[in-house]
């Protein structure tokens, strides 16, 4: 538990002031279909509410929310907003490994390396460039282009840790 925060929803219902909040924003459902579409009820203004856990006084966060508290006639009169989640899609990532500069020589007597890069988005397998064989005072040339498909959305594995790896 990071922590909670409690709404008397009795006071709320009760307090004139609430009532009147966000009244200039409502709209009434028309007669045509078309108007549906139109339909506001009385727009609450969003709180940032402090979360606490119990038997201590230190603020362990807040959260963003409104309240909306609506009669059962007036629930059916309104739609539903749809607060889903977008669907997960897949995108490509595409990288272009050009040339690098002031690498370390691994072949300390001769001044030399052998370098090549490794790419990976996090899971997606690795993809790696040619290896440019002897370069010289740390730089290589590779013009090398990687193409990877990465899902992206809610519920998938990149969500979490959306990292582009490099190895050298």
């Amino acid at each position: 538990l990071i922590g909670s925060t409690t709404i008397d929803l009795e006071d709320r219902w009760f307090d004139e002031r609430w009532q009147q909040l966000g009244i200039e924003n409502k709209r009434e459902p028309g007669v045509t279909k078309h108007d549906i579409l139109k339909v506001r009820w009385d727009t609450k203004p969003v709180e940032v509410r402090s979360l606490y856990i119990p038997f201590e006084s230190t603020v362990r966060g807040s959260i963003e929310c409104w309240l909306d508290i609506l009669t059962s006639s007036d629930a059916t009169a309104y739609p539903l907003d749809d607060v889903e989640l977008p669907h997960s899609k897949i995108f490509e990532v595409r990288v272009v490994i050009w040339k690098s500069k002031t690498m370390s020589e691994r072949d300390s007597s001769e001044n030399m390396s052998d370098p090549f890069v490794r790419v990976w988005p996090q899971g997606c397998a690795p993809q790696e460039t040619d290896t440019h064989w002897r370069s010289r005072k740390g730089k290589a040339t590779f013009n090398w282009r990687l193409k990877f498909d990465v899902e992206l959305g809610h519920n998938t594995h990149a969500m979490k840790f959306p990292y582009l790896q490099f190895q050298l």
